[in-house]
């Protein structure tokens, strides 16, 4: 056996019943789990290849390949589908091989229509060498760790995120609250869904036997045979109220009147199988549905959709309240209290989670801390026990949470957890579960718990006697509808009225020598209102903020698959890293991370978080109020910041036109039946353009139409209307912004801002300013919302921008009107095949205006390698030519201004030059590489060409070790700098962004950095 795992390069492979654990905490954790299969069922896989920390196959071994060993496949990938990690595994015999997918769902042996071919993506002989070749170029190492496996798209399309198993389960639970709706209210659905799935984790996990059922109704061996008898089903829900002091569901005289067995009968159907579209069910002598592995943080998943169809989307935006999906409140506790390992295995932190919702990071805290416990304790013979666990949840773990259902299932969950570990699992029987939920409303004070609070966590209460170590957690971050305690506690402080800082701050009262990471929207870092720039000045200033994840251009992605990552993937958010002890030595720097890359890889969808995400900020530009530091390096570069710094802003076009009393402001905006009409006849004499109309430079008149209405629920600014003038749209034309100068009377709607004057050399001057990649680069790193909350460009945004152009030199600004009339002029003459002259003319404009600024050459360049890379890829995502292949042309620009960046620093270095080496590799090719060469042996900046033949096998090798998964979704992207002797071997991702000419500017100013911090080392 293993002949597979070697022929696919497999050398992470950990055997899961083998003598020894792996080092990493982390695996360990996966193989434990693993090994629990054997314990809930007698199904076990026996290999798990690791890509870095986390399982990205599994390997099973068997005999032959008929029955009874399909039962036992189906039996382990019925298993692996519930666990929901990987997305295959491979099953090996004697002289077959199968890969098995396991993202389709799991079928019972026994079903006629179905069969093992069904979930075979790949099957062959050992011996077959075309098929072994086949496997492993699927399936085999490279593959795998890199984007490689999608590309075949014969397998890869097979691989279906909408067939997961909290897909399933949330959708059949979906389908059952529809149909009970019908005929009970919710909070009887809430209950009867919640119970049912805290018994059947119960029961899967080995701490019910068949004997309890039959307590409760001769005969019955499952909670699915009680569930077909009212009042044995009532019977157990009261045991279970009992055993957990009331802290779940209690069942009430009003529910057991309301409830029939028929809804308990849809309950059972619930949780058997695949409830298909029509709403029939397919039933089988076998359930799909497997909780010895779902993971238990799944039930917060189930709350927040619940929730969301209850209250409804719009609602919960309102309040700012959204679910933290598990990867993200995975990679916060990473950061914050990580898997034990040598060393580090203190358990007794006590953790609050101040807005704790459904408790996923309450969940996720206690398995740390019991993990912790037992690293601590192994080898020593002693056990974790229901006291010791009872211990560390009432000792560790705390959470305030207004919402009562919420708080109930943060209670539920923790049940579970603590279930979980007990050994055997049976004991909770004849235990009394602590109460955990203080509620003040309660009168029963021998059943008011002192963990979970239902309370607000802005008010004073009883949790603010408890010192913390760490606060955690991801508080509602809405601007409306806020709470009146709220909104006086920012007011207080001077902040903006957004609930997300009354807890940041909060936080700190509440732990005021410990950790604190929590989640809030990122636009805290970028809005220019003075109440915000309170706010950070208390926050850069007072505080010790260690680092910051932004997670603002995920937001582009879908708002399905940026669900699985972040919180409402409609509004920008961010992690916070702080506390309020500084340091006796004063930080210099903050980790700042913006990643921009959600990705298909490792077969499944996560975030690349690569050192182009990464910076480094200086403290003390950080502490400034008004900084711009946090828009340039979430796109940009150093070099970008300081070129921004340096441009010297008299005023803004904005304050430049005001002075000068040009009109301006938005267009119309239609009447609607919900507003007062607001009747116009002058608008109505007026021709209409339509925002979709409107040119870059210059629109024709004929553009224009009448217009039909002359009532409006706003007439917009009347005197902008008039000519001459110029009007800017919302968004962009073909990727770029876009101004348009008219000479012609039209109104438009508000979608569009127009600006009037009878200046119109100014105003066509302005037009072209407006219309430059050098404005266009301006916004993208300047605007406040561009880019953070949302993808378009709000017209009258283009205002803050330095009014640049009006201080230009007279020739240039000459020059550029000058072309603003030969573009008006030619799109008047109407002739055809006029695109070209409109381009030259265009890079005219471009040229006059950036030698009028004075910039450099390399300023040029980043100019325009941030609009073509970083615009280009927020904007087109991964069809942006940013994430295409490099050639061997973009290969050499690379290395010319990498090289002539080193050699300006080496210029009193006679003895020393750098020239490069590239390589020609195939496009197909994961990595590339660049060779700087620091000798006499070449030319300074010389770049010379070697065939790739032998890299690119090595680069082969290399890729495997430039991917670490971080948390579930995760993971962190290396690039590779490796020093042998005079060379320094520069490996990066083959993409075009990781070779541009900027890029070379950058990582020259990387390895100088690097020179100079080893010498002064030395």
């Amino acid at each position: 056996m293993g002949a597979v795992s070697n022929h696919l390069d497999y050398l992470h492979t950990v055997e899961v019943f083998g003598d020894a654990l792996p080092p990493s905490a982390i695996k360990q954790h996966h193989i434990r789990e693993v090994r629990k299969w054997k314990e809930y069922g007698g199904v076990v896989v026996d290999e798990a290849y690791f890509s870095g920390e986390y399982p990205c196959v599994y390997i099973k071994w068997v005999k032959g390949g008929q029955q009874p060993n399909v039962n036992e496949i189906l039996a382990a990938h019925k298993k692996i589908w519930n666990q929901g990690k990987v997305s295959f595994f491979i099953v090996e015999s004697d002289t077959e091989f199968r890969v098995i997918n396991c993202s389709d769902e799991p079928f019972a042996p026994s079903q006629r229509n179905k069969s093992i071919d069904d979930l075979t993506l790949l099957k062959g002989r050992l011996d077959d060498a075309k098929k072994m070749q086949e496997l492993k170029e699927v399936f085999g190492k490279i593959s795998i760790e890199s984007c490689q496996f999608w590309e075949h798209k014969k397998y890869a399309t097979k691989i279906k995120s909408d067939r997961r198993v909290e897909k399933v389960l949330v959708d059949n639970l979906n389908s059952t609250r529809r149909e009970l709706k019908k005929e009970l209210p919710s909070s009887i659905i809430h209950n009867l869904l919640l119970r049912s799935l805290f018994v059947l984790y119960l029961e899967d996990r080995g701490a019910t036997e068949p004997e309890f059922y039959a307590g409760y109704l001769p005969g019955a061996k499952s909670y699915f045979d009680i569930l077909e008898n009212k009042d044995a089903t009532y019977r157990l829900f009261e045991k279970l109220d009992a055993s957990f002091n009331g802290n779940l569901s209690p069942v009430t005289d009003a529910e057991k009147e309301a409830v029939i067995e028929v809804h308990l009968q849809k309950i059972k159907e619930c949780f058997w199988s695949k409830i298909e579209e029509h709403g029939q069910l397919k039933l089988f002598d076998w359930r799909m549905f497997d909780f010895s592995v779902i993971p238990i943080q799944l039930i917060s998943e189930i709350y927040e959709d619940f929730l969301r169809d209850e209250k409804g989307e719009a609602e919960q935006s309102a309040k700012g309240a959204f679910y933290t999906p598990h990867p993200l409140a995975e990679f916060i506790m990473n950061e914050v209290l990580p898997y034990p390992s040598e060393g580090d295995t203190r358990f007794n932190y006590k953790i609050l989670d101040p807005t704790c919702g459904s408790g996923i990071f309450l969940v996720e805290s206690l398995n740390r801390l019991l993990d912790r416990w037992e690293a601590a304790h192994e080898g020593t013979g002693v056990k974790l026990t229901f006291d010791k666990i009872e211990e560390i949840v009432c000792n560790n773990i705390f959470g305030i949470e207004i919402q009562p259902e919420a708080i109930k299932v943060a209670a539920f969950s923790i049940y579970l957890s603590m279930l979980d570990r007990l050994d055997p699992k049976t004991l909770w029987k004849n235990k009394q579960f602590p109460p955990l939920i203080f509620d003040p409303a309660k009168k029963d004070g021998k059943k008011q718990g002192k963990n979970l609070f239902r309370m607000d966590g802005i008010e004073r209460g009883p949790f603010e006697e408890i010192k913390y170590d760490f606060v955690v957690g991801n508080p509602p971050f809405g601007t409306k509808e806020l709470e009146e305690n709220v909104k006086n506690y920012v007011q207080t402080l001077g902040y903006a009225t957004e609930t997300v800082l009354a807890f940041l701050h909060r936080a700190t009262v509440l732990c005021p020598e410990g950790k604190i990471a929590l989640i809030a929207t990122s636009k805290i870092l970028f809005n220019n209102k003075s109440t915000y720039q309170n706010f950070r000045q208390f926050f850069f200033n007072e505080l010790d903020v260690e680092k910051i994840y932004n997670f603002s251009i995920l937001r582009k992605v879908s708002m399905e698959e940026g669900k699985k990552y972040i919180p409402n993937a409609s509004v920008p958010i961010g992690v916070f890293f702080y506390s309020k002890n500084k340091p006796a030595k004063p930080r210099k720097k903050l980790l700042y991370c913006a990643p921009k890359t959600a990705i298909k890889n490792q077969l499944i969808d996560g975030i690349a978080i690569d050192p182009t995400d990464i910076k480094y900020l200086p403290m003390e530009e950080c502490q400034k109020p008004d900084t711009k530091i946090w828009k340039v390096a979430m796109y940009g570069t150093e070099r970008d910041f300081d070129m921004i710094n340096d441009i010297n802003v008299s005023q803004t076009i904005k304050e430049y036109t005001s002075k000068q009393g040009w009109q301006q402001g938005l267009g119309f905006r239609k009447y609607s039946l919900k507003y007062k009409p607001v009747p116009n006849e002058e608008i109505k004499k007026l021709k209409y353009l339509d925002a979709k109309k409107v040119d870059r430079y210059h629109t024709l008149e004929e553009q224009a139409v009448p217009i039909e209405i002359s009532v409006f629920k706003r007439i917009g600014s009347k005197d902008a209307y008039q000519k001459p003038h110029l009007v800017i749209k919302e968004g962009q034309q073909d990727n770029r912004f876009c101004a348009s100068f008219l000479d012609f009377n039209c109104c438009y709607t508000d979608t569009v801002y127009g600006i009037h004057s009878t200046d119109e050399y100014n105003l066509k001057l302005l037009t072209a300013y407006l219309n430059s990649r050098f404005a266009s680069y301006l916004m993208f790193l300047t605007a406040v919302d561009l880019g953070i909350e949302r993808n378009r460009l709000k017209p009258n945004e283009i205002l803050s921008l330095p009014a640049l152009c009006f201080d230009l030199p007279a020739a240039s600004k000459n020059a550029i009107v000058g072309y603003m009339d030969e573009i008006i002029q030619i799109k008047k003459d109407g002739f055809f095949g006029i695109e070209q002259q409109l381009a030259e003319l265009e890079d005219k404009i471009e040229s006059a205006l950036l030698a009028g600024l004075n910039l450099s050459d390399t300023e040029k360049v980043l100019i325009e390698d941030l609009l073509r890379f970083s615009l280009g890829a927020f904007q087109d995502k991964d069809k942006s030519d940013a994430y295409q292949p490099c050639n061997i042309t973009e290969l050499k620009q690379y290395g010319k201004y990498l090289c002539n960046t080193i050699n300006e620093f080496l210029e009193d270095t006679p003895n020393l030059s750098a020239w490069a080496s590239v390589f020609e590799l195939t496009h197909r090719s994961p990595l590339n590489i660049v060779a700087l060469r620091l000798n006499k042996q070449h030319q300074a900046n010389e770049i010379e060409t070697l065939p790739g033949a032998a890299m690119q096998a090595a680069l082969k090798d290399i890729e495997e070790y430039t991917y670490r998964k971080h948390s579930e979704s995760i993971y962190y992207r290396k690039f590779i700098r490796y020093y042998s002797g005079d060379t320094i071997y520069i490996v990066k991702p083959n993409e075009k962004r990781c070779w541009s000419r900027s890029m070379g500017l950058n990582d020259a100013d990387e390895i100088v950095a690097e020179i100079l911090k080893n010498a002064n080392g030395r």
